[in-house]
C-alpha cells in the first residue's frame, strides 16, 4: 500500500476539507456526511486509478464514514460557537482593554507589594503583572485561543 492511501493521510485530508467547509459543514450530521462523501471522492477515483484492491479503501472508507464525522463535530460545532463570539475577547481586544489589563494587573502587582500579610517584597512583581495582563490580551488576538 501507498502512503497517499493510509488511513492517516486520507482522515487528514478529508478533516482538511472539512474544515475548509465548516461554515456549511458544521450546521448538521447530514451535511457533514455530505462534505466527507465530497472529501473522499476525489482520493476515491486517486485510488481506483492506480489499481489497487478495492477491499482496503471500502474498509477505509468504512471506518473512516463511522468515525470520523462525529468525532469532527463534537470538536467543530463548540468552536464554530466559541468562534462566532470572537472567542470570548473582552471588547474584541481594543486599546482600551488592553489599557486597563495592563493598569489591573499595575495596580494589583503593587497591592501585593505594599501588603504586609503578603510576603513579596520584590519590585518586579507589579511590572511582570502589567506584562502578562496585556500579553493575555495579544495571545487571544493572534492565536484565537481562550487562554
Amino acid at each position: 500500500m501507498t502512503g497517499e492511501f493510509a488511513i492517516s493521510k486520507v482522515a487528514v485530508d478529508v478533516v482538511a476539507h472539512l474544515e475548509r467547509h465548516r461554515e456549511v459543514a458544521v450546521r448538521d450530521e447530514a451535511t457533514t456526511a455530505r462534505e466527507v462523501e465530497a472529501a473522499l471522492a476525489p482520493i476515491r477515483a486517486a485510488y481506483r486509478e492506480s489499481e489497487l484492491p478495492p477491499a482496503y479503501f471500502a474498509a477505509l472508507e468504512a471506518e473512516l464514514r463511522g468515525a470520523l464525522p462525529a468525532a469532527w463535530r463534537a470538536v467543530a460545532v463548540p468552536f464554530t460557537a466559541l468562534e462566532g463570539r470572537g472567542f470570548g475577547r473582552w471588547r474584541g481586544g481594543d486599546l482600551s482593554a488592553r489599557l486597563i489589563y495592563v493598569l489591573g494587573g499595575l495596580t494589583l502587582g503593587g497591592l501585593i507589594v505594599w501588603l504586609p500579610f503578603i510576603p513579596i517584597w520584590e519590585k518586579w512583581v507589579p511590572f511582570a503583572l502589567a506584562i502578562a495582563g496585556g500579553a493575555r490580551q495579544d495571545c487571544e488576538m493572534t492565536s484565537g485561543g481562550a487562554g
